[in-house]
């Protein structure tokens, strides 16, 4: 079937785009990690640290999804909720006062946008990709070896 092969195609192609957005997560939580804020009090230092860690850790989740994607729908759903409402409290920041740069809106973009897409992208392909119907597509038997029992072994 013509789908099942396209969803394969489809499939990866969301494996690569998710490992792509969570790596500024993972590169931006470690560099401050790593980094800190330098000048900054003991207190503000110590904290950015604590949620720089936190923003590597969903970088590392989203990464966790990329094997087995189409069965990864609750983990995904988890990851985006936490982007979600960090990207609301950024636009929040941004009503407030804060001043708007060229990262923060990427950033926004990133959370507000890109992940939810994701997440809709990821529940398609686990409603229709089939690696045993995919595999039989292509010839290959989709039920693994059968091994000997110790009982009938020589």
């Amino acid at each position: 079937m013509l789908l099942t092969q396209a969803s394969a195609q489809e499939r990866l192609a969301l494996q690569i785009c998710i490992s792509l957005a969570a790596a500024p997560a993972v590169a931006g939580g470690l560099w401050d990690v790593l980094h800190g804020l330098g000048e900054a009090s003991a207190w503000v230092a110590n904290h950015q640290r604590y949620l720089a860690g936190l923003l590597l850790a969903i970088g590392l989740g989203f990464w966790s999804t990329v094997p087995s994607i189409e069965n990864k729908t609750a983990r995904l759903q988890f990851l985006v909720s936490l982007v979600f409402i960090g990207g609301l409290c950024r636009l929040l920041g941004l009503v407030l006062g804060d001043t708007p740069t060229p990262l923060i809106a990427g950033a926004l973009v990133l959370e507000l946008v890109v992940a939810p897409l994701l997440c809709l992208w990821q529940a398609r392909v686990a409603g229709v990709y089939n690696p045993i119907q995919a595999l039989t597509e292509r010839g290959g038997n989709p039920w693994p070896p059968r091994w000997r029992s110790s009982a009938s072994a020589d």
